[in-house]
């Protein structure tokens, strides 16, 4: 079993990521999606009040169509709340982890691990959502 905590250090934090592994037209997507992107008064509410750390280790790839719509989610929930730590992992950059992260025997992008402050896995997400197959 792959040890996610120290995967969780290694990661890189969400602009870091594009920088290294995305072309400007990759960043350029990526930041087009970011700022569509609006969260409720309520979903902000919940958000902020988390009381116990979260770390979410996120395999991604800045090509991926599915990652451009999927991730900067996530770092939307990182800027408001202190407690949610969102760390991204090039799938390509990592064989390791993109083995371990297979989904139906797949390699998919993106795969989000929730864990949480002591690194215990708490869940894990991924390949499309449904509204995307809709």
């Amino acid at each position: 079993m792959i040890d996610l905590a120290a995967k969780f250090e290694t990661a890189l934090p969400y602009e870091a990521f594009l920088q290294r592994h995305g072309s400007v037209e990759h960043r350029a997507r990526w930041a087009a999606a970011f700022d569509q992107i609006r969260l409720t008064d309520e979903q902000s509410k919940l958000l902020a009040g988390f009381a116990r750390q979260v770390n979410v280790l996120c395999l991604a790839g800045a090509w991926c169509g599915d990652c451009v719509h999927q991730c900067p989610i996530l770092q939307h929930f990182s800027q408001i709340s202190k407690k949610i730590d969102v760390r991204f992992v090039d799938r390509d950059a990592d064989a390791d982890l993109a083995s371990e992260l297979r989904i139906c025997g797949g390699g998919r992008v993106p795969v989000a691990v929730l864990m949480s402050e002591d690194f215990a896995e708490c869940g894990r997400f991924g390949d499309r959502t449904l509204a995307r197959y809709r």
